[in-house]
């Protein structure tokens, strides 16, 4: 019973599991339930800590939203940032071309204003790359770092 209700439900909690036995007549403590899933092979995990904002970034936040309060609905369709994390693999420029073709034709349908990409290469392939995109796709180097290019471009 114990496995079913946590693969039905994977959030109830060990407290929850204790609770249900205890209604239905069973008494259980928390270390059995813990051994008898991990038993069956599920394991628990902890759900990630979200950072708090901290008052500073609130106010920043407040003073940007009084600031552009007024702004007309066109401006805002013109300030769109898309972010697109690329993994490229190979040591020849022509199949980590095409990937990188293929992941923005995959793309522009949701591509709008301007558009970052972080591409993850072979460290040879950096410079033709960066010619590549400069000079077919209109795209600009923004940084470089040892393993990344990170691409910035407006697409229209």
């Amino acid at each position: 019973m114990i496995t079913r209700t946590v693969s039905k439900d994977p959030r109830n909690t060990r407290g929850d599991l204790v609770n249900d036995l205890q209604r239905a007549g069973t008494k259980v403590t928390k270390a059995t339930i813990s051994n008898t899933l991990r038993r069956q092979g599920l394991k628990s995990c902890s759900a990630r800590r979200v950072p708090l904002l901290k008052p500073v970034h609130v106010q920043a936040r407040l003073k940007f939203d009084r600031e552009h309060l007024d702004d007309p609905e066109e401006d805002w369709e013109n300030v769109i940032w898309y972010y697109l994390n690329i993994d490229m693999f190979g040591k020849e420029l022509d199949p980590v071309r095409q990937q990188l073709l293929c992941h923005l034709q995959r793309h522009t349908a949701t591509l709008k204003g301007h558009v970052m990409c972080q591409v993850y290469l072979h460290p040879p392939l950096w410079k033709p790359m960066v010619e590549f995109c400069r000079n077919i796709l209109n795209v600009e180097l923004v940084k470089e770092y040892t393993e990344q290019c990170v691409l910035e471009s407006d697409v229209i």
